[in-house]
């Protein structure tokens, strides 16, 4: 470990600006905790993608800035494992890359917002863009994926309708903007109500 940060800390110092459309940590990764994904331009730890400001390469390693200061660091990297590392903390945990179970032609999305499921059968979400249906009580339609969405009563949970209510929650979604419908869910994580309350991007829940 100590090594490790180490060798992470040199490159605060040395490491040079680095090009990042095909670095091999873009892409979606099983780090243990939780799944992370990076884009060219974005990092997403399951609370929404921050902005990667900087990055910083020498040889398989990487490290990452995002707003704040916030860095993180990825070792060893290749195109189908990696060690992430808190640069603050010291965490490290050691992360595979989660293979497409499909080719699509649709672009995948991350959504964060208002999770709601008030009556049986009806589930929308609502985001800072729109109100995203996926469910109708007797539409007879069911997003691929839906299963991935665990009891949401068991987490941080607003109870509206005996056992029915809403969460905060992250997806990486594909979506039918013209009807705004959410048609596959790739990923979920539920967050805190606050990180919900706190967004001021986002309307109040009904």
């Amino acid at each position: 470990m100590k090594t490790l940060l180490a060798a992470l800390a040199v490159l605060i110092a040395s490491a040079f600006s680095a090009a990042a459309e095909d670095a091999p940590y873009v892409g979606t990764w099983d780090c243990e905790v939780s799944t992370f994904t990076f884009t060219a331009n974005t990092y997403d730890p399951g609370e929404g993608p921050l902005p990667i400001e900087k990055v910083e390469k020498d040889g398989a390693n990487y490290i990452l800035t995002m707003p704040d200061n916030y860095q993180i660091g990825l070792s060893s990297v290749t195109s189908s494992s990696m060690q992430w590392l808190s640069m603050a903390s010291g965490d490290m945990f050691n992360c595979k890359k989660v293979k497409a179970t499909a080719v699509s032609s649709s672009a995948t999305e991350n959504r964060c917002g208002w999770l709601q499921n008030p009556t049986p059968g009806n589930w929308w979400l609502d985001d800072a863009d729109a109100s995203w249906t996926m469910m109708t009580q007797g539409g007879g339609y069911e997003p691929e994926g839906m299963d991935i969405i665990p009891d949401i009563s068991e987490g941080d949970y607003v109870r509206t309708n005996g056992n029915y209510g809403y969460a905060c929650a992250c997806m990486e979604v594909e979506t039918d903007a013209d009807e705004e419908r959410i048609t596959r869910i790739l990923w979920f994580r539920q967050l805190s109500i606050s990180k919900c309350e706190n967004d001021n991007n986002l309307d109040d829940p009904e």
